[in-house]
């Protein structure tokens, strides 16, 4: 059974109970990635496609903590995490995932 206790800025603190051994009770703070999601529409919408104003550089993407992590430890699996040209290649092609679209603030492929 999971129980939603609180949601406090990003964070959700959620209550879980383990029916199968009718003992354990784990309390899970899951970050709420919706805000960044959100953002990430805004920013892909707005018709900048991604473009600081009189800066150098364009934003791509914002990647959620949480969701960064598991990408991480995927990386890590595949012995990629520290040959820098292979994390880039790792990350270039999640970011040009359909799947994961909601992460991308501008247009095209990376």
């Amino acid at each position: 059974m999971r129980k939603l206790l609180d949601a406090h800025g990003n964070t959700l603190r959620i209550f879980h109970y383990d029916e199968v051994t009718d003992r354990a009770v784990i309390q899970m703070h899951t970050p709420d990635v919706d805000p960044v999601l959100d953002q990430n529409q805004r920013l892909a919408t707005d018709g900048t496609k991604g473009d600081f104003q009189g800066q150098w550089g364009r934003r791509i993407a914002s990647v959620p903590i949480n969701i960064y992590n598991g990408w991480r430890a995927e990386m890590m699996k595949k012995g990629i995490y520290f040959d820098k040209p292979a994390k880039q290649r790792f990350l270039r092609q999640k970011l040009n995932d359909g799947s994961w679209r909601k992460l991308r603030t501008s247009p095209g492929r990376f």
